[in-house]
């Protein structure tokens, strides 16, 4: 944000992480994840960025060169004359990042609007939630990304989820209660090993051959969430090992079968993934549900696929149960179109 602000001629930035649609708020400068401070959660034991710190403002003034303000929810929740005097009262004490409560989308859209509304060149910071409180101030254009008849492949469903989250193993096992998967579970020291990925290249060669009788789910670890495991969460460097194992793994799997459809759990996992296939990105088409985009895969040997991408620790018990629904809904539609 510091960057941005200096090679843009920012002035200030409205920071507001907020997510009410995912249980995501910030109330009283405590970021909270269905009500639990986010210190207090598994984020707090991450390998790659743990959060160990609940505190919105301070989480900023630990990484940034600039002072930074906290807007309580009473000045979001009142007045345009408070919240703006507030504003004033904090930029006049020499803060250049402004930390935000919200509560509901509502919130985020006032600060969307204060931003807009304002003289000053104000650099907004958050999540899908706030991108949401902008765009509610834009006359709708329909989305022109979308396309028309997009390729759905016949195929069964690949589902690759890398991350240890908790909410992802919580809708695994709802998934796997509601439809026919088959699992696939990859030891990490598999991943990890360079001197076995023959064994690994055995593994996805099963895995292909699975995959072109049914639904698949490929996960790392044991799938269960023991406090032994989750002691043994991995160093950065292991982590880092872990999913790109795992990219290497799926592109193998993608070298002798096509899928109808792709989905990738963990932001590392989705990155290592379309890195390993040789993907350029994903071309978005829209959001399933909040937090869970769609898309296709742009470039590489799997390029067209269809692909959804998901946080591992976003969305609820039923959220891949409702992908699913939603995938066999498509696939029924494209079959009739065509």
């Amino acid at each position: 944000m510091d960057a941005v602000m200096d090679e843009m001629g920012f002035e200030l930035s409205f920071i507001a992480p907020a997510f009410p649609h995912m249980g995501r708020l910030t109330l009283h400068d405590v970021h909270l994840i269905h009500n639990r401070p986010v210190a207090e959660t598994e984020l707090a034991r991450d390998p790659v960025t743990p959060v160990t710190e609940s505190q919105l403002s301070r989480i900023i003034a630990g990484q940034s060169r600039y002072r930074v303000g906290h807007v309580d929810l009473q000045f979001v929740d009142g007045n345009d004359d408070d919240i703006l005097a507030e504003i004033h009262r904090l930029t006049d004490s020499g803060a250049r990042h402004l930390a935000f409560d919200a509560t509901r989308q509502a919130h985020l859209e006032r600060i969307a609007r204060i931003a807009l509304e304002s003289p000053r060149n104000i650099l907004l910071v958050g999540s899908a939630g706030l991108a949401r409180g902008l765009m509610s101030h834009f006359p709708e254009r329909g989305a022109p990304w979308e396309h028309e008849g997009q390729h759905f492949p016949e195929g069964y469903h690949f589902l690759v989820c890398g991350t240890m989250a908790e909410p992802t193993r919580l809708q695994i096992s709802a998934l796997l209660e509601a439809y026919p998967y088959q699992v696939i579970s990859i030891p990490t020291s598999l991943l990890l090993d360079s001197t076995q990925r023959d064994d690994l290249l055995f593994q996805a060669k099963h895995a292909q051959g699975m995959l072109s009788k049914g639904n698949l789910i490929i996960r790392t670890g044991t799938g269960e969430t023991t406090e032994v495991e989750v002691a043994k969460r991995p160093s950065i460097r292991r982590a880092e090992g872990i999913v790109r194992g795992l990219g290497l793994f799926v592109a193998a799997v993608l070298r002798g079968t096509t899928p109808a459809s792709l989905f990738l759990s963990g932001g590392d996992t989705a990155t290592a993934v379309l890195e390993a296939i040789g993907a350029q990105g994903i071309r978005l088409h829209g959001e399933i549900v909040p937090g869970m985009p769609e898309g296709t895969v742009m470039g590489g040997l799997a390029e067209g696929l269809p692909v959804v991408t998901k946080a591992g620790a976003f969305g609820q018990g039923e959220t891949l149960v409702k992908l699913h629904e939603y995938w066999s809904k498509k696939a029924r539609r494209n079959r009739h179109d065509h």
